[in-house]
């Protein structure tokens, strides 16, 4: 299992096939920052852990903004 999720996509997918290929990955980025909204942090955060939580959700974000944009 992968810590995200790979998005195949092509420029002669439809608009429905680059929605179904996004649907799983957005409700999984939905979920954690819901998730993140309700958990509460005892411990400190190390910066290690903050720069990979964020470069984590970039690169989902970049990969399903890339799958709706091609063309």
């Amino acid at each position: 299992m992968y810590s995200t999720l790979e998005i195949n996509s092509h420029k002669k997918m439809t608009a429905e096939q680059i929605l179904e290929e996004i649907e799983y990955p957005l409700e999984s980025l939905e979920r954690f920052l819901h998730l993140m909204t309700k958990m509460r942090l005892d411990g400190k955060v190390e910066e290690k852990e903050f720069t990979s939580l964020i470069n984590t959700i970039h690169y989902q974000v970049l990969q399903i903004s890339k799958a709706v944009n091609v063309k």
